[in-house]
């Protein structure tokens, strides 16, 4: 499931970055509406490979796949695709940015935070089994003298 798409990386960083980070970037014809999504292939790739990589952190903690929209992982998402497009050369800020978007999902998929949708409503984790054992045959009492 994809929890951010292009607008969402626009909104955030602008147009112009896209296109500088985009390598492959498709110019438009002169007389073509403002840029949309599809000329932005490289942003659409990132974005995907960054949900799917949140998909295998929450896959754990979380039935899958997530009904509706959620902020948080909106915002970690373009953090994260943001970086993927900056490849080796990343500032500073993205850096930054980086890890702290690393760190709120480490937090959501280890429950150290609520995942909450936009509606409000906050996503109940999976219930984790327990393990049972048999009662231990040998402990050091009854191994003394061994």
């Amino acid at each position: 499931m994809a929890y951010a798409v292009w607008q969402d990386m626009v909104d955030r960083f602008g147009a112009s970055e896209m296109q500088r980070l985009d390598h492959s970037y498709v110019e438009p014809m002169p007389d073509a509406e403002p840029p949309v999504a599809e000329d932005y292939p490289g942003v659409a790739t990132a974005l995907e490979d960054v949900s799917a990589m949140i998909d295998s952190c929450l896959a754990f903690t979380f039935d899958l796949p997530l009904s509706g929209t959620f902020p948080a992982l909106t915002a970690i998402v373009v953090d994260l695709a943001r970086a993927r497009l900056w490849d080796d050369d990343e500032s500073d800020a993205v850096a930054k940015r980086t890890k702290m978007a690393l760190e709120r999902l480490d937090a959501i998929a280890g429950g150290n935070r609520v995942l909450v949708s936009s509606a409000g409503d906050v996503v109940q984790r999976r219930a984790l089994g327990s393990v049972v054992s048999p009662t231990r045959l040998f402990g050091d009492r009854e191994l003394e003298g061994f």
